[in-house]
């Protein structure tokens, strides 16, 4: 008879539970991290911690705070989460200013600088937006582009969730010559509240942040001697405070 071959020496294989369990270790470490970070009020605090995240795991290949290069340890924190943890992280006067900046780039990226303005007043941020952007003449019937704009400014709104936002719808002081309202004051408040409601049945907006305000042809920002001064002064502003209600 021949000889057997010798059994082959089998891998030894008795570790390798180690790299799993470390894994979920550290899964279950970030995850705590996260839950006590979503917690912390101190804003200090939370800007260190944040710092010391990134620091950490960058080397490593991902990011749990801010968008990089790596994939993100936790799907969709990348994301609305990422955006989110970075916002709790910055002072009231970081988030204002921070605001304005989102609400210029789609201005720019729309291409409408001769038709919405956003200013920093001691009021809040005033997103200013000439009325034949938002709505056909006379009328309440949003135009096409309109949903697109307010999309895109209630998905900002969606970080600022604190905070109060109020409509003002204003006009012109020539009288209207449409039968469905009764003054300029009805129409400039309806104007407020249809934008209102596309933030809240559209944009799925907390209801509790809004308030709707019709000022009719009594809050002028230009003559309205003027063509120009008339076109100015039709105008629909989205007002957001800059401390948390």
């Amino acid at each position: 008879m021949g000889k057997q071959a010798p059994p082959k020496a089998e891998k030894d294989r008795s570790e390798r539970w180690l790299l799993t369990y470390a894994d979920l270790i550290t899964l279950l470490l970030i995850f705590f991290i996260i839950m006590y970070v979503f917690s912390v009020e101190d804003k200090s605090k939370f800007k260190k911690m944040a710092d010391s995240l990134y620091v950490t795991f960058k080397g490593g290949g991902f990011m749990v705070i801010g968008e990089g290069q790596g994939p993100s340890l936790i799907p969709g924190l990348s994301n609305f989460g990422a955006k989110r943890l970075a916002y709790n992280s910055q002072t009231e006067a970081d988030k204002t200013d921070t605001l304005k900046k989102q609400i210029d780039q789609i201005v720019t990226k729309e291409k409408l600088g001769g038709s919405i303005s956003v200013l920093k007043e001691s009021k809040g941020i005033v997103i200013r937006v000439l009325d034949n952007v938002l709505f056909n003449t006379g009328t309440l019937e949003l135009t096409d582009k309109s949903i697109k704009i307010l999309r895109e400014i209630g998905e900002i709104l969606s970080l600022y969730q604190d905070r109060n936002v109020r409509v003002e719808g204003h006009t012109d002081n020539v009288s209207i010559s449409n039968p469905k309202f009764s003054s300029n004051w009805e129409l400039s408040a309806l104007r407020a509240v249809t934008v209102v409601k596309v933030f809240i049945d559209l944009c799925k907006l907390e209801p509790a942040m809004f308030s709707a305000v019709g000022n009719g042809q009594y809050r002028p920002i230009a003559d309205n001697d003027t063509l120009r001064g008339r076109k100015t002064n039709r105008r629909v502003e989205i007002i957001i405070s800059n401390e948390p209600r």
